[in-house]
């Protein structure tokens, strides 16, 4: 992916941009499966996508965090 641009939707981008920032992006799964990030609920969507593209990734303590790429990703 170096070299290349991505396309994040504006959703997708704060979302990477608030991980840098120190925020934290937490889930529950299971049944009534979520995740939020300050008392704001996210679309799995959103998550999937990042996670796809190998930004994120999911913490086994419930919360989402950035890969290496995804720190250093030119947005």
């Amino acid at each position: 992916m170096e070299g290349k641009k991505l396309k994040l939707s504006e959703v997708q981008q704060e979302v990477i941009k608030k991980l840098r920032a120190g925020e934290v992006v937490h889930y529950i799964s299971g049944i009534d499966a979520r995740c939020f990030l300050n008392n704001k609920n996210l679309k799995w969507a959103t998550i999937h996508r990042l996670e796809a593209l190998k930004l994120v990734e999911r913490k086994h303590n419930r919360y989402i965090g950035l890969t290496e790429l995804g720190k250093t990703i030119e947005l």
